[in-house]
């Protein structure tokens, strides 16, 4: 996710140390793809069903979740009250490894609380139904149903989605222009909604609305001000936010292993985007 996350962390900081074991606690998983947007935003991706099938399986191969622990909702499904339910069900699990990736649009509006100190802006999820007029998933909200995380329990959330309009570059690798368009997951705002929101970007996140900190890693996608690409990659569309992590999610690695290695990968395919780790870096993953 982008503009929902604060400044990130130093990529290696010398004294980070892992968790502890994870070991015989349950696992449990919340996974959510949306490509297929109401026809009226005509806002279609074509990767993010795709990434949660490569989460899932990740998830059930390298790090031994049961398939019956794992939730989806892709598309049609993923409407923003189905979308809270299932946040509400994930963290309601005690002595338990919990992991809830979102692959979709993202956007922002006006902040309308008053607690957006630097632009006056909230960012949020993009649900299937999306209403611009009565948006519930906002960073705020968010952070409160996480902010519910039990004390025994740690919870990883990937988001592969982008908060900033800042996109004046091309979605298109100048080696690739007459084949696969890059699509960028930001849903901009309609024009009513925009001239309400004309002030500086901020950076504003869920890291700071939770209370327990250390219990939760989040990993986003890009920056607050790049683009989180939809593109086409190793034969099949996909966040390439996911398709680079995923080679490294295995267990034993940490943050600091794998973030360098990953991080290049992306550079050397050309994807403008800087990913951003908000918790331990010296977590070991999941």
């Amino acid at each position: 996710m982008c503009k929902l996350f604060n400044k990130p962390t130093p990529i290696i900081p010398p004294e980070a140390e892992p968790y502890e074991s994870t070991e015989g606690k349950e696992k449990f998983a919340f996974l959510c793809g949306i490509n297929k947007y109401a026809p009226r935003l005509n806002a279609d991706l074509k990767g993010c069903v795709n990434d949660v099938e490569t989460y899932r399986y990740i998830l059930i191969k390298h790090f031994g979740f049961h398939p019956d622990n794992i939730r989806v909702l892709i598309d049609h499904r993923a409407v923003e009250q189905a979308i809270i339910d299932h946040m509400l069900w994930l963290v309601d699990h005690k002595d338990s490894i919990l992991v809830s990736t979102y692959s979709g649009h993202g956007s922002e509006i006006r902040d309308r609380n008053g607690d957006e100190l630097k632009g006056d802006m909230d960012q949020f999820l993009c649900a299937h139904d999306l209403n611009w007029d009565n948006i519930q998933l906002l960073d705020d909200n968010i952070g409160n149903i996480f902010d519910g995380i039990p004390d025994s329990s740690k919870l990883t959330f990937f988001v592969d989605a982008c908060h900033s309009e800042s996109m004046s570059r091309s979605f298109l690798n100048p080696l690739f222009k007459k084949k696969r368009p890059r699509k960028a997951r930001y849903l901009k705002p309609p024009r009513d909604i925009q001239f309400r929101s004309e002030s500086t970007k901020l950076v504003k996140t869920i890291t700071k609305k939770l209370a327990k900190p250390l219990n939760h890693t989040i990993v986003s996608g890009c920056g607050f001000d790049e683009t989180s690409s939809d593109a086409y990659i190793n034969g099949k569309y996909q966040g390439a936010f996911t398709a680079y992590i995923a080679k490294y999610l295995r267990p034993g690695n940490s943050y600091v292993d794998i973030f360098a290695d990953f991080t290049d990968d992306l550079k050397r395919a050309r994807f403008q985007q800087n990913p951003h780790v908000n918790g331990p870096l010296g977590m070991i993953i999941l």
